[in-house]
């Protein structure tokens, strides 16, 4: 399922952008994590049907987890996580459960503030930031003498804290604008931009969107026309079996000439970066056991190679063998194993029947599983 980060700009002009997305049939996001929104950018995606967790707060920039009618949102606090009181409106934070997952995530969509740590808004929430609470500890950098804010606290690390300390029993998707870049290193030496994503990698949280054998870092954020060249600062964070699901990300094509984008159309100066979530598969059971406990390893050897080890099925008996009603969010499958209908195979194991297709909505879906688990009577 598809998942989008975008840093809005407060602009008017990102308003078209998000009616398209929210409306959209092919390549609908079921999660967007925003920042610097407005009411009325946000209003866009709650018209839609959409749920909207903002950061609370009074700060003129909002950043905000945005969630599709079939994914369950509730929000946290500080209560649950006290580095919110810190981060005001630059950080929301949520408990999201995506379609046919039987655990849910934290979900953070953060802004950390640029500005420097001398600064007297960075001083506000340097101290209001708490310093008394387990697993809750910001490890600023040390990138030698010839940088002079060497050993300082800026906020993406009062932001990283919160999001390890949101991970500690928890999966997690941290997803937005970092002000962070590896490719700051490349132009100004030293460790600064590696040390952030290091201390992240440390602490159990992963980058999806990152290649080390690509340089430099894909841009998605731009600087007025003759300033610096553009850096990557829009990043996504996750704990490692989240991170390992991600992939076939990309920026907006709205943004292939960021020239246009931004200086012609107005658009944001940063781009939309589009991320893919593969489904977790899970054993829908009145038990809640596993694929792994259900299944006998016959059975998993006999599916095929790019079909998910974990999903979710009911079984039963049937001439013989055992039909396998299976799903994820988006398709129904049939697997049949009955010995009157197995495929032959060159080494004689045989090779069962799989029948897909593709649900039109939520509600098909839950009434698939309802027919599913008492009737092994469907037409394929």
């Amino acid at each position: 399922m598809w998942a989008v980060s975008v840093n809005v700009a407060r602009r008017g002009s990102m308003i078209p952008w998000a009616l398209d997305a929210a409306d959209r049939h092919l390549k609908k996001p079921y999660l967007v994590l925003a920042q610097e929104t407005s009411p009325e950018w946000l209003a866009v995606w709650e018209q839609a049907g959409y749920g909207v967790v903002a950061g609370a707060g009074e700060d003129v920039c909002v950043s905000a987890v945005i969630a599709h009618p079939d994914v369950y949102l509730e929000p946290l606090s500080s209560s649950d996580l006290p580095g919110l009181v810190a981060h005001g409106s630059y950080v929301a934070a949520a408990e999201v459960r995506l379609p046919g997952a039987a655990v849910a995530l934290r979900v953070l969509s953060i802004h950390a503030s640029p500005a420097e740590p001398a600064a007297e808004r960075a001083k506000a929430r340097e101290n209001l930031f708490p310093r008394d609470v387990e697993g809750l500890i910001v490890h600023p950098r040390q990138v030698g003498t010839s940088q002079p804010w060497a050993g300082a606290e800026w906020d993406s690390d009062r932001v990283l804290a919160t999001a390890i300390h949101a991970a500690i029993g928890h999966e997690l998707l941290v997803a937005g604008d970092f002000n962070e870049a590896r490719g700051w290193d490349d132009r100004h030496g030293g460790t600064w931009g590696h040390e952030f994503f290091h201390n992240a990698e440390v602490a159990g949280l992963m980058s999806p969107l990152y290649d080390e054998n690509r340089s430099p870092e894909i841009p998605t954020r731009w600087h007025r026309r003759g300033e610096e060249q553009p850096l990557q600062l829009d990043h996504v964070l996750a704990t490692s079996p989240l991170a390992e699901r991600i992939d076939q990300w990309h920026v907006d094509q709205g943004w292939s000439d960021p020239d246009i984008a931004v200086y012609e159309q107005g658009l944001s100066d940063h781009a939309p970066v589009w991320f893919w979530i593969e489904p977790k598969w899970y054993l829908r059971t009145d038990h809640g056991i596993t694929f792994d406990e259900c299944c006998d390893p016959f059975f998993e050897e006999l599916l095929p190679a790019d079909f998910p080890t974990r999903a979710a099925t009911s079984v039963h008996n049937y001439e013989g063998g055992s039909i396998h009603f299976a799903q994820d969010a988006d398709h129904a499958y049939i697997i049949d194993l009955t010995p009157n209908t197995m495929l032959d195979t060159d080494d004689g194991a045989g090779a069962p029947k799989i029948w897909t297709s593709r649900f039109r909505s939520a509600t098909e879906r839950d009434r698939y599983w309802e027919m599913s688990r008492v009737s092994p009577q469907m037409d394929p």
